[in-house]
């Protein structure tokens, strides 16, 4: 038999010499169809299609009193988008475009069991009925035109990408190991108008433990979703024309939507000769010369729990300063909010 001169071959190409079915190596009727799918099933697929992109090249399997153990080299031939019952907000996009391999090992005791997808490329993608994504101006911050965020079209979805390691047990409950410092892409909230990019993000997807900083934000074992320890905070609309981007922590995005608080405080000026405020957080809204002091905003679960503002404002025809109240300024913001 002539030998075969593999010179020329690519990495990719001799992972795909040897890769098989996962079909081959696994009963596909004992896999939890129930709890997985692709989320962009084509024409003629069905609930089962993404195991057709999924492939082994090699694997290896020890033996033990009370277990047995399985690594498995695994090749996968296109990205997949999959989605999670139980986790409506998000879609996993796993790979990348063109052949992708990755490790599972997996143990099973008599009492347990565990999956572990190892250094997997993973884009984690929120819908666009919870944060919809923007564009960025040169200047790093969000563009607007028209004194609105300019939203990215229709189809795309704020998104993670990192890459790290899954872990699943007997429960088929989700941990996440390795994603730490992850950033998301700047993006927009549906019913607020606001715009936010975050920086320090962490991941946790476990039904049974949630990491320190969700429950200190009141939220039990169950969460599922990303604690966002710092973010910048912009506004569109006649508010943005008088509010500065402001700084923010602690925000938390996931099951029952996004929670945290806006604070800042701010020094506008008065200059007595021209009647207007000027300087950060100053300007005219309705013909009103306005600037803020304090701005503070809470939302709980998607939902605006509490709004306060402290400012002074100049009718234009008195050219006289006045402090205004939170109860009389909420009616005046309700206007534009």
């Amino acid at each position: 038999m002539p030998d075969f001169d593999l010179s020329n071959f690519s990495e990719d190409d001799k992972l795909l010499l040897r890769a098989k079915p996962i079909s081959n190596l696994m009963d596909i009727d004992a896999f939890p169809f129930q709890l997985f799918q692709k989320s962009d099933l084509g024409a003629g697929e069905d609930e089962r299609s993404f195991l057709d992109y999924v492939c082994y090249t090699d694997y290896r399997i020890n033996f033990g009193d009370d277990f047995i153990s399985m690594s498995i080299d695994m090749l996968l031939l296109e990205k997949l988008e999959i989605s999670i019952v139980g986790l409506d907000f998000i879609t996993f996009e796993i790979g990348r475009a063109g052949y992708f391999p990755f490790k599972i090992s997996v143990e099973i005791r008599t009492e347990s069991f565990y999956l572990n997808l190892s250094n997997v490329e993973l884009g984690i993608k929120f819908g666009r009925d919870l944060l919809i994504p923007i564009e960025i101006g040169q200047d790093g911050v969000p563009l607007k035109v028209d004194k609105k965020f300019v939203e990215i079209n229709g189809s795309s979805k704020a998104t993670i990408s990192t890459v790290g390691s899954l872990l699943l047990d007997k429960d088929f409950n989700i941990s996440a190991r390795g994603f730490d410092s992850l950033n998301l892409t700047p993006c927009k909230l549906r019913n607020i108008p606001i715009a936010l990019t975050f920086q320090n993000l962490k991941l946790d997807l476990s039904k049974k433990d949630s990491i320190q900083e969700i429950i200190d934000a009141g939220f039990d074992e169950s969460f599922q979703g990303i604690y966002v320890q710092t973010l910048s905070v912009y506004f569109d609309g006649e508010l943005g024309d008088i509010l500065p981007p402001v700084n923010a922590s602690n925000f938390i995005i996931g099951t029952g939507g996004v929670s945290g608080s806006i604070s800042a405080v701010f020094t506008p000026g008065f200059d007595p000769d021209t009647g207007q405020f000027t300087g950060d957080a100053s300007g005219t809204l309705f013909g009103i010369s306005m600037g803020l002091n304090k701005f503070e905003m809470e939302m709980l679960r998607n939902n605006l729990n509490g709004f306060s503002l402290k400012d002074g404002f100049i009718f234009p025809f008195s050219k006289k300063k006045h402090l205004t109240t939170n109860e009389n300024m909420c009616q005046l913001m309700c206007v534009f909010l």
